[in-house]
Formats: structure tokens, C-alpha cells, sequence
């Protein structure tokens, strides 16, 4: 079962719209981040759009499609070598290229192309060693009861082939919560985690990686988006085409860039 209920109406709407895009799925983007890990665990609500593609699609290229495409319902504020960053109709949305091909096949539901919680588990270890966002941990911990941390990292491990002082940083950067606590950005998390909890589960999981730091939400899910409940879905979401793995020796090992003490 996937959780379409976490997504948020408008948003919602929009993916619609940009996943029936015929340009954007020859571009091969796929729903990322904590958008895609909701849709798996169903733990929160999902307010923006990640989106990601393995294509060495040019930043330049995004921003004049979505120009175009959009005119006056999109802006976008921000663009770096990776991609671009901007809001559609008042919702923020991310779109990036990155380096690293995913080792399982996308899957699509409702239209939603999105990936393999295995995939998003990577991604999700390679945020927090980077920019470390409370919603982050939150992801995460809720990974951790269902996977043990070291599954996890070997997941994490397999698709940025990290160097060993990379993976000293992400370790520790796990139990690192000082640029966490200092983000003030609400998570609307749908089954009562506590951040509390949130820190515990993330620590533990570190005393013991080969373990699930089990730790039961307080209540049980709140229904989320009232016009999404009824497409939950009943069956397994239909898995995409698998892309052609890109040459190890063209992928860059992942460099963090947050400090951690």
C-alpha cells in the first residue's frame, strides 16, 4: 500500500500535471526526498515537490522548460550546477540532476513516478551528512523501524560508493542534531513522532546498526489529505523500466559538506 494521502491537495494536483508531462518523462524525473519516503511509510505530510533525474539534463534547460511551459505560475529563484529551485501556483519544487544511477527500478503509482524506498533510503543518508534538516532525521528515524542501520548504510554505500572519511563524517553526522534543532521549518508528521523519540531511535540505531530501535508512536495516523484517502492503493505499485547504470568511473564520490563535531 501507498500512501497518496500524504500528499497535500495542491501539490497533489500539480504532480498530476507534471508527471503526465511528456517532456518531463523523456527527461526521466522521478518524485525524491521525503515526498517519495512518505509515500512508502505514510509517517507525514508531504507540502512540496522533489524531483529528481539520473539525465544530464543542464539547469539552463530546466528553467527555460518550466518558463515556458508554466509562464506566469512558476517561479524560480535559485540555480546552481545541480538544478533549479522555485515555486509553481505558491508550492516549492526542486528539480536537480544527479550523478549517482539508482540501483532499483522506479516505481509509478496514480501517475506518480517515484523511487524504490531502498533509493530514497541512500539519498535520505547522503542529506542528513550534507545539510542535516530536522524533517531529515524524521525521515530517517522512521526508515530505522522498519530497516537496521546497517542495511541502511550498505544501501547508502552501494549508490555513492563514499570514500572511508566520508563515511566517518556521515556516521557521525547520524547523531548530530545541532543544525536540526536550529531549523525551524514545521514537520507535520502524521503519526505523533516526537522529535524526543526521533533522537533516540537515531541513537540507538548507532549503539546498535545490526538492530530496528523499535519505538512505537504515541497515536495512530491522522487521516492526512481528505481528498486523497480513497487512493490508497491496493495492489503493488507498477515498477518503471530500469535505466542503464552510468560507468563507475564517471561518478564522483559524494564530498560533505556539513560540519559535524
Amino acid at each position: 500500500m501507498y500512501h497518496l494521502q500524504t500528499i497535500d491537495t495542491k501539490p497533489y494536483q500539480l504532480l498530476q500535471e507534471l508527471m503526465t508531462n511528456r517532456e518531463l518523462e523523456q527527461a526521466g524525473f522521478l518524485l525524491c526526498g521525503g515526498g517519495a519516503i512518505a509515500l512508502h511509510l505514510g509517517h507525514r505530510q508531504s507540502t512540496d515537490i522533489d524531483l529528481f533525474t539520473p539525465k544530464a539534463i543542464p539547469p539552463g534547460a530546466m528553467k527555460k522548460f518550466m518558463e515556458q511551459t508554466f509562464g506566469a505560475r512558476v517561479d524560480v529563484y535559485s540555480q546552481s550546477d545541480l538544478g533549479i529551485r522555485g515555486f509553481l501556483d505558491g508550492v516549492k519544487f526542486d528539480m536537480i540532476r544527479f550523478p549517482y544511477q539508482m540501483q532499483h527500478a522506479p516505481l509509478a503509482e496514480q501517475n506518480i513516478r517515484f523511487l524504490d524506498l531502498r533509493d530514497a533510503v541512500a539519498m535520505k543518508v547522503h542529506a542528513v551528512a550534507n545539510r542535516g534538516l530536522r524533517r531529515d532525521f524524521y525521515d530517517l528515524a522512521e526508515i530505522l523501524q522498519r530497516m537496521p542501520l546497517k542495511e541502511v548504510l550498505k544501501n547508502y554505500q552501494r549508490q555513492f560508493s563514499p570514500s572511508q572519511m566520508a563515511m566517518s563524517h556521515t556516521r557521525r553526522a547520524l547523531t548530530f542534531f545541532t543544525d536540526a534543532e536550529a531549523d525551524s521549518t514545521k514537520v507535520d508528521v502524521r503519526n505523533g513522532r516526537s522529535w524526543d523519540q526521533v533522537k533516540k531511535i537515531m541513537a540507538k540505531a548507532v549503539q546498535h546498526p545490526s538492530e530496528i530501535p523499535t519505538l512505537k508512536a504515541p497515536r495512530l495516523l491522522k487521516p492526512g489529505n481528505p481528498h486523497l484517502t480513497d487512493l490508497k492503493s491496493s495492489a503493488p505499485a507498477k515498477a518503471l523500466p530500469s535505466q542503464p547504470k552510468t560507468p563507475s568511473a564517471q561518478v564522483s564520490r559524494p564530498i560533505s559538506t556539513r560540519r559535524v563535531t
